[in-house]
Parts: structure tokens; sequence; C-alpha cells
């Protein structure tokens, strides 16, 4: 079974913030009724105040009850989102890598940009702050590497190194911002364990870009 996705902070605040004010409220209502109460007889005042605790159990079990199935709620209605969402975008980019092998015609310009709007205008409302973030850098990658090749083309030259590799790898932590987004927070895939589903040299890359990193100080 998988965990629940995690909620960002400001959700959490909020949340925190709502039951701490309705905890006060209760705690001056409480307050207020005990005083009322020792003024009464004492069996009377005992009465009361076994009375007033059931209700106010009851009460604060209720509220508590209905707090988290709220919260459930919100989140099973999200992931209902989420899941197709990512379900449909991932299946298309493999059908885009593999079109050649399936023997089918790679989506047009025109079809990248819908598949690209489609999923963004979905993931506004319901993907999570890191996947969010993620998909901008992917896009900022990408079209970095696309404005280099262009003007290589003039040259009769392609994009080497980590130019033209590292792209690749910041799709990768998208698709694991994606996974973590599903219910896998804790995974343990590490770099290129993604991309070696489908790119069957990565090894080679990881190799090309451990060369190219400048080293680290002692």
């Amino acid at each position: 079974m998988t965990e629940p996705a995690k909620t960002n902070w400001k959700q959490t605040l909020g949340s925190m913030l709502m039951l701490i004010v309705v905890l006060a409220s209760l705690a001056a209502f409480l307050w207020f009724v005990i005083q009322q109460i020792g003024n009464l007889d004492s069996n009377v005042a005992a009465a009361a105040i076994g009375a007033t605790a059931t209700v106010m159990v009851s009460a604060f079990a209720i509220f508590l009850g209905r707090y988290f199935e709220r919260r459930r709620d919100l989140e099973a209605a999200a992931r209902e989102k989420r899941i197709p969402l990512y379900e449909d975008f991932i299946e298309f980019w493999f059908r885009q890598l593999y079109a050649d092998r399936l023997g089918e015609q790679p989506a047009s310009k025109q079809e990248l940009m819908k598949v690209m709007v489609d999923f963004t205008r979905v993931a506004t409302v319901w993907a999570s702050d890191e996947v969010i973030l993620k998909w901008k850098e992917v896009r900022m990658r990408f079209a970095i590497l696309e404005a280099l090749r262009e003007a290589l083309q003039e040259a009769g030259a392609e994009p080497e190194g980590t130019a033209a590799v590292e792209p690749l790898f910041v799709f990768e932590e998208f698709l694991m911002s994606i996974r973590r987004d599903t219910g896998y927070p804790k995974t343990k895939l590490a770099k290129g364990d993604l991309l070696g589903m489908f790119i069957d040299d990565i090894g080679t890359y990881l190799s090309k870009l451990k060369e190219e990193s400048p080293p680290t100080n002692p």
C-alpha cells in the first residue's frame, strides 16, 4: 500500500492554526462553564461536570474525526487528478521515444506543444510544488539545448558533452518528483536508474558527466 502524498508547509501551518483556534475556543468555554459550576451545590456541580465533560469529549471527537476525514478526502481528490495526469504524460513520452521501434509516426511540434500546455494547465492546480519546479527546469534546460543545437547547426556541428546529456538527467529528476508525488517519498533509486530503463548506454553518459565534473575540494 502506497504512502499518502505529503502536503506542503503552508497547508500544514494553516491546519495547525485552525486547530489551535478551535482548542483555544473550547478551553475558554470550558473555563467559563467551570466557573459557573463552582457556584452550584456540590452534588449538582459533580453531575454538571460529568455531563459537560461527556459533551465536550464527544464534540471534540466529532470535530477531529471530520477534520481528518476532510483531509483524507482532499488528498484522495488530488491523487485522482494527479495520477491520470502523470500516467498520460509519461505514456506520451515513452511512445515518442519508441515511435521508430513501434513503427509509429513521432508527434509533430504542434502535438508536442499541446501535450506540454495541457500538462502545465492541470499541473498548475494539482501537482506538488516539487513537480512544478522540476517541470519548469526541464522546459528551461531543453529550450536552452534546442537554441544551442540550432546555433551549432549553422556551423555543421552538434552539442557535445554535458550540454547534450545534462537535460536528460534533469528530466529524470522530474520523473523522480512524480514518483514522490504519487506515493514513493522515500524512493531509493539513484541517478541514472530511471533513464536506464529506456537508454541502454546510460552508464557511458554517467561516466562522461563524472569526467567533466570539476573536482571537489577536500
